[in-house]
């Protein structure tokens, strides 16, 4: 899975969340809404986080087939 692809499920995980708490009645639906916002959030960091990564990965290769040509 790319990073854009885990960012745009984070956001409508984020966006659920967010109405689910705000819109939800009772203290559990709120809990559960702060949850999955929080979860996303650690998700969209993730994401990013997998995106340096593989650019990294992505300039190492790049170096190591320079230096044998």
């Amino acid at each position: 899975m790319t990073p854009s692809a885990i960012v745009r499920w984070a956001l409508v995980a984020l966006g659920a969340g967010i109405a689910l708490a705000a819109l939800g009645h009772g203290t559990t639906l709120h809990a559960i809404g702060l949850t999955i916002g929080g979860i996303a959030c650690v998700a969209m960091v993730s994401a990013a986080f997998y995106a340096v990564g593989l650019s990294e990965d992505r300039e190492r290769e790049r170096e190591q087939r320079d230096r044998r040509i």
